[in-house]
This record gives structure tokens, sequence and C-alpha cells, in this order.
């Protein structure tokens, strides 16, 4: 699954610039959504987390200190790497981070990504090259394709391409926003 730059970016330029939707505010939904410790609390967090679309690295704030957090995000809100977190400006489908982060990497997070990326397949294909350990996604399901979204995924796209991978976690934790975590065998 591929789309066209200018949807994506379209599509990501919305997300960022979005006031009032399902991720924000104060409703029990959003509250949900944006509980990311809660949800990291969940799964396997390694000694290393690459968070792909890190935004904010609002994930950073989630983890134990102790954990090397590296953010990856095409259009990165810091960019200014320090001694224990270091941000990138990229996507997670071009194949120079596999290089990149060769075998550093324990734990990837996809939060509020998937369904709002350049191409579906690279992405998965990339992440499952980099993980040293596990996958962990929050996206949503089932939602049509939109300003915001740039396609409609469905849990069979993401069993289809983790087969090979233990599915070790899943939950909807709102109306079709699902938390996925894939193991490597």
């Amino acid at each position: 699954m591929k789309t066209t730059k200018e949807n994506w970016e379209s599509a990501t330029a919305n997300l960022r610039n979005r006031g009032v939707r399902s991720t924000v505010g104060e409703s029990v939904e959003a509250i949900r959504i944006r509980d990311y410790a809660a949800h990291l609390s969940k799964v396997y967090v390694g000694e290393s987390l690459l968070d792909v679309g890190c935004g904010d690295q609002f994930i950073k704030k989630c983890i134990d200190p102790k954990v090397r957090y590296i953010g990856l995000d095409a259009f990165p809100v810091f960019s200014k790497p320090d001694l224990l977190y270091e941000t990138w400006m990229g996507n997670i489908e071009d194949e120079k981070w596999i290089e990149f982060f060769d075998k550093k990497i324990d734990t990837v997070c996809a939060f509020a990504v998937m369904d709002n990326c350049l191409d579906f397949d690279k992405a998965i294909e990339n992440m499952k090259l980099i993980a040293q350990k596990n996958i962990v996604i929050l996206t949503g399901v089932d939602i049509e394709a939109d300003r915001f979204h740039t396609f409609k995924l469905q849990l069979s796209d993401f069993d289809y391409r983790f087969s090979d991978w233990n599915k070790t976690y899943m939950e909807e934790i709102a109306p079709k926003v699902w938390l996925l975590e894939y193991t490597r065998p």
C-alpha cells in the first residue's frame, strides 16, 4: 500500500494542525489514546527504543530514563540530540535507517503513524529489519482514508505482514484504535 507524497504531506499537515478531534480534548477516549505510559506498560520495552513518527517525543516522557530513546520523524518538533536522546529527520520507509540502526534497537514504536505513512509495506518491512526484539503499534483500524489518514487499515493488514512474527499483545483501547505488539520469533 502506497500513497502519493502530496497526499501523505497533506494528511500529515492536517494531523499536526488539527483542533479538536478524537485524540485531543478531555473525553474518555482522548485521554485513553494519549495515555501512552499505560499502553507501554502492557508491552515489552527493551534497553533501546526507536520512536517512529516521534513528533514532540511524548513517548520519551513515558519510558524509563535508562532506556536509550531515539526519535525518527519526517517533520520532527525537536532535532537537537543530547547524550541520551537523539532525534533524526526522515521517514521509516527510507532504507538508510536499516543500516544506520543495525542491531542497535530493541523496540520499535509506531504510535499514530501507520494509518498515515507514505508506504505502509515498506514501513513495516524496515521496522521488522530494525527491531531486534519487538514492534509496538498504536493505530487506527477501519477508519476511512481522509484528510488525516492515508490508508484504511484492517487488523488483517498487520496479521498478514507479521505472519512470521509472534503477536504478543492486542487490545482495542478505544473504538477503532488498537494497540498491537509483535515480537521477533
